[in-house]
């Protein structure tokens, strides 16, 4: 986590990975993504349907649901591009670059985070 500007947390089912003091010892700006809908939450107070819920001061979590939020959009705004251009490739690069859009939107309208790239190693 120390070096992550975003965690995904997949575990076990009812298995909790990441605790507050987990978030608490690493520096910066997080954004914790958890992919565990079954009680209790793979991240510490985070909940199913949080949506950049700042957890402890400058740690911010996405619930399941919401993560599927953005899959939905993204796969919504696919297929409406698809239904338009019929011929067009539709890829991971594609679906990358919708869901970069819709977060863009998103922090226009200030539910983002400002996030510091990484540095180059």
């Amino acid at each position: 986590m120390k070096n992550a500007t975003v965690v995904f947390s997949a575990g076990a089912p009812g298995v909790q990975l990441v605790s507050s003091e987990d978030m608490e010892s690493v520096k910066g700006k997080k954004i914790f993504l958890d992919a565990n809908a079954v009680p209790p939450a793979g991240v510490e107070g985070l909940g199913a349907g949080d949506d950049l819920q700042e957890l402890v001061p400058d740690k911010y979590g996405i619930g399941p649901l919401a993560v599927g939020d953005l899959k939905l959009k993204v796969q919504l705004g696919i297929l409406k591009e698809a239904l338009k251009t019929p011929k067009g490739i539709y890829d991971d690069t594609s679906c990358l670059e919708a869901a970069r859009e819709i977060l863009e939107e998103q922090k226009a309208k200030g539910k983002v985070p400002t996030l510091k790239p990484l540095a180059a190693k």
